[in-house]
């Protein structure tokens, strides 16, 4: 009976867990969204472009009159390409940390977690469970 109910657990949780990682995958969208819009609106507040409005340009804007100097166009501001480089660096670092913590934990640590796991079950209903 028990064994039965391991199965049916087993089966249950493969048709959760595509549930459960859609709704991860969801989440970390929204997330990852909201991040953007935050990052974007303080851009745009530290580069004053927020505050101005934007008015539609017609021709006799863009062309200068006879005799007039064209203006100069607008130099990117360095303090947005400062930071924005140190948010790429930021996060590129914590993605490798990330990444090669995963890897570690996988090659190192899985298995003998799995092991202790496979063999606490044995203990508890008596169904002998090997992997290598």
């Amino acid at each position: 009976m028990e064994a039965l109910i391991l199965i049916l657990v087993g089966a249950i949780e493969v048709l959760v867990a595509p549930v459960i990682s859609v709704i991860g995958a969801l989440f970390g969208g929204v997330l990852s969204s909201f991040i953007t819009i935050i990052v974007e609106l303080s851009g745009m507040l530290f580069t004053g472009n927020l505050l101005t409005a934007k008015t539609g340009s017609s021709k006799t804007d863009s062309v200068a009159a006879v005799g007039e100097q064209a203006p100069l166009p607008a130099l990117k501001n360095p303090i947005k390409k400062r930071w924005t480089r140190w948010l790429l660096i930021g996060s590129a670092s914590v993605t490798a940390v990330l990444f090669v913590g995963l890897l570690v934990i996988n090659q190192w640590f899985l298995s003998d977690l799995v092991q202790w796991l496979f063999n606490r079950q044995h203990e508890r209903t008596g169904i002998a469970i090997t992997a290598k």
